[in-house]
Parts: structure tokens; sequence; C-alpha cells
């Protein structure tokens, strides 16, 4: 067959020269120093790589300890892959420690209780005297919107009291 140089080898294989010489010192047949018989050195990488691809891909007959490997190891990549995503969100001050999360749940809570606990002595008075459902209908949803501004006021309080806690 024809010889032929590194570069002309290289080329046909779609790697570098550097990498020829590297698979020359795995087996990689020659000729003459620098001069290569292109049809073996091809025949020669394709089994090669046929190799390098039959090590990296299950076999049919795997064992089940094999397998039971495998789901380790994807697992122990997972777990590995999360701690890194709660570092990230750790150092982005995306987390917020259960202690401070628990208080913050606990005043808003608090803060939702007593204003709750107060809506009806507040918004009796508003009620008597009411003749109609209409009315009765209307000083009820003034009483929902009134309670829901204030749930809401409670819900950016607590977010300005989480990102205060995120930051100590």
């Amino acid at each position: 067959m024809a010889e032929v140089s590194v570069t002309v080898l290289a080329r046909a294989c779609h790697i570098t020269p550097r990498r020829v010489q590297q698979l020359v010192a795995e087996g990689m047949p020659r000729t003459n120093r620098g001069k290569y018989d292109l049809g073996v050195c091809m025949s020669w990488y394709i089994r090669y790589l046929q190799e390098q691809v039959e090590r990296r891909t299950p076999s049919v007959h795997a064992t089940p300890e094999a397998e039971a490997l495998r789901g380790e190891k994807r697992r122990l990549i997972e777990a590995q892959a999360d701690l890194k995503a709660l570092e990230l969100a750790r150092e982005r001050r995306q987390l917020l420690p259960i202690g401070a999360a628990r208080k913050l749940v606990a005043r808003s809570l608090f803060r939702l209780r007593s204003r709750l606990l107060n809506a009806p002595g507040k918004y009796a008075p508003r009620l008597v005297g009411l003749l109609t459902v209409g009315e009765a209908q209307l000083a009820l949803d003034e009483l929902v919107t009134d309670l829901m501004t204030d749930l809401q006021s409670t819900a950016v309080e607590a977010e300005a009291d989480g990102a205060a806690a995120a930051r100590a």
C-alpha cells in the first residue's frame, strides 16, 4: 500500500500529527521513521476506536454487580451535583437557614393571626344597620378586600425580613 507522511495520515484520520505519534506509542504500526502505510494504519485506528467505544459502552450481558455499581455511581454524581447547586445557592444568598425561616414564618403567622382576630371588632360597626343582602355583600366584599390587602402587606414584610435574614 502507499507509504505516507505523518501529516497525510493525521489528515486522513482527522487527528493531529502529535496524536499520531501518541498512537504509535500505543501500537500503531509504521513502516519507517515518519512513514506510515495508510491502509494498515487506518485499519488499526478503526479497531483502536472500536475498542475505546466498547470500554465506555455497557455490555449487553452486564452482571448485576456491574449494574449496581453503575447505579451507585449515577446516584453519587447526582448527589454531588445537588451539593454543588446548594453551595451556589448559598453563595448567591438564595438560601435561608432553617432557624431563620422558622422565625420568619412564626412572625408572619403571628401578624396574620393578629389581623384576623382584630377583624370582627374593626368591621362589626360597618355591618350594623344593614337592611339588604346587597348591602351586607358590599360590606363583606370590603372586609375581604381589606383583609387581602393586610395579607399582601404581611407577605411584603415577610419578604423583607427574609432578605434581611439571608444577608445575616
